[in-house]
């Protein structure tokens, strides 16, 4: 009998896709997130205004996610984009959808608009891989297919983040 997902044995992906709302907002401008400084904040408010999120090429620049704008060197010239969170939340549905490709609705589990957990468990032994090699390269073989830009982390029930751990332990049983 195959391991159910609460087994000492189940296998999750916890999948975090980095800098989502900058990255949505370069996408939709045709710009790569990762050579754009862009900021989705909204400037008029205040200068304290927290930023929503900032790009991978404005954080390798020492710039950290949820600063406050007046926190950006004022030297790094950078695109502001409103926040638009209707958007964000079709593209997180459209990503959703990519992972449905691959496991049961049964085995996916948002947590947050740029996060979600897959059980992947019983996956394994049809597409001959653990879960680190199912975060690697999806089933179809396409590495990174799982979106442009997430991070996927694969593990053991044991080894997987807290915060996975207790969402998956609050989650009903399939019975």
């Amino acid at each position: 009998m195959a391991p159910d997902a609460h087994t000492p044995n189940g296998a999750y992906l916890a999948i975090g896709l980095k800098s989502f709302h900058a990255s949505v907002e370069c996408a939709d401008r045709g710009l790569d997130p990762f050579a754009t400084d862009l900021v989705v904040a909204d400037p008029t408010r205040s200068p304290n205004t927290i930023c929503l999120a900032v790009t991978p090429s404005l954080k390798a620049k020492g710039v950290r996610n949820r600063c406050r704008i007046r926190e950006i060197p004022q030297g790094i010239p950078y695109i502001t984009a409103m926040p638009r969170m209707h958007r964000y939340m079709e593209v997180s549905a459209q990503v959703y959808a990519i992972y449905l490709r691959y496991v049961s609705s049964q085995d996916a589990w948002p947590y947050s608009v740029d996060e979600a957990f897959l059980d992947v468990t019983p996956y394994r032994a049809p597409y001959g891989s653990n879960a680190r090699e199912l975060a690697r390269a999806p089933p179809t073989g396409r590495r990174g297919h799982w979106s442009p830009t997430a991070r996927t982390r694969g593990s053991s029930h044991t080894a997987s983040p807290r915060r996975c751990e207790r969402r998956l332990a609050s989650r009903p049983r399939r019975g």
